[in-house]
């Protein structure tokens, strides 16, 4: 593995990111502490930059680090990987339509004899077909596994935090530096591209929770000590008892038969 890490000299930290795992909203943190304002995006030479590609941060090699930066604590957030693949759906296809007809490979997809606007079960159905069609970019980014992206050797970090304990990470950094740094200078971690619905387990058909299993296979066994198959099986299952619980409490209502 080897990428570039952003790095946020003040709070002394450098950050290895991945799509859907709040990206955005720790690039526009660091971007808020670092240049003293909220990221705004801007045109130049005619193309729209975002807080992905500005070209603001500052960035150093990882893992191998310069010798000014060998004491940075080095970050990453994790997420699980079947919640991962949902949150990208919501937001990247039924927020922004990136495989509408509007889309920039609008006729890859129906040359390929692909549905426009796909529910879930049909994208992981055909969720390489997507990836191909889309040149490898949008649809392949934000669902390729997250070991792409932070790597298998999990000891390269200092600092892991699943999406859950997100707010840790800003108590956990300005504890190393208060010394240096006023805690009213640094924001709180901003809550970024929350555009979709909230979907829960049970959206998926069972032979398409298992493929996405098989699909994030290393990713379960690298974050094993965070999350793992069998929680998100367990997990999976109370979603369709509720989801059952809930249709016999609506029949009932209506005085028809529960179902058997």
């Amino acid at each position: 593995m080897r990428k570039q890490a952003i790095i946020c000299p003040k709070l002394k930290f450098a950050y290895i990111d991945a799509p859907k795992c709040a990206s955005t909203s720790l690039k526009r943190w660091i971007y808020k502490i670092e240049f003293g304002q909220t990221f705004q995006r801007f045109r130049q030479n005619n193309q729209w930059k975002h807080i992905h590609n500005c070209g603001k941060f500052a960035q150093v090699p990882f893992p191998q680090f310069p010798e000014d930066k060998k004491d940075y604590k080095t970050v990453t957030i994790i997420r699980d990987p079947i919640r991962r693949f949902l949150s990208a759906y919501s937001n990247r296809i039924v927020n922004f339509k990136e495989l509408g007809e509007q889309t920039a490979y609008s006729d890859r997809i129906r040359e390929n004899n692909l549905k426009f606007d796909p529910d879930i079960n049909y994208l992981v159905e055909n969720l390489e077909a997507y990836q191909e069609c889309t040149n490898k970019a949008i649809i392949l980014h934000h669902t390729r596994p997250l070991v792409d992206f932070i790597g298998e050797d999990l000891s390269l970090y200092t600092n892991i935090y699943p999406i859950e304990d997100i707010k840790k990470i800003r108590e956990d950094l300005l504890s190393d530096v208060k010394q240096e740094l006023a805690s009213d200078s640094v924001p709180e971690i901003p809550k970024t591209q929350t555009g979709g619905p909230k979907l829960e387990l049970n959206i998926l058909k069972q032979e398409n929770l298992d493929r996405l299993i098989s699909y994030y296979a290393q990713d379960y066994a690298t974050l094993k000590d965070y999350y793992s198959i069998g929680k998100i099986t367990k997990e999976y299952q109370r979603t369709l008892d509720k989801t059952s619980v809930d249709l016999n409490q609506n029949r009932t209502l209506l005085n028809l038969k529960p179902n058997t």
